[in-house]
């Protein structure tokens, strides 16, 4: 078990190396960032990410972002 002050990102690009291609990453909350979602890409790994504050003000109830 991991120690609790490895900060969570970490611990997920270390999870995100041992994901292959045609396998989907899902995330919580608190990952947003576009380096994070630009790792992906070069991994060839699809993702699904909450991102709550932003998808709420935009007042949808469904979307999806391609990159």
């Amino acid at each position: 078990m991991k120690s609790y002050s490895i900060k969570e990102r970490e611990m997920a690009l270390k999870h995100l190396n041992k994901t292959q291609i045609g396998d989907l990453a899902v995330y919580d909350r608190g990952y947003p960032a576009v380096w994070f979602y630009k790792y992906h890409g070069l991994k060839n790994v699809d993702f699904c990410m909450r991102i709550v504050k932003a998808f709420l003000e935009s007042g949808k109830y469904t979307d999806i972002v391609n990159f």
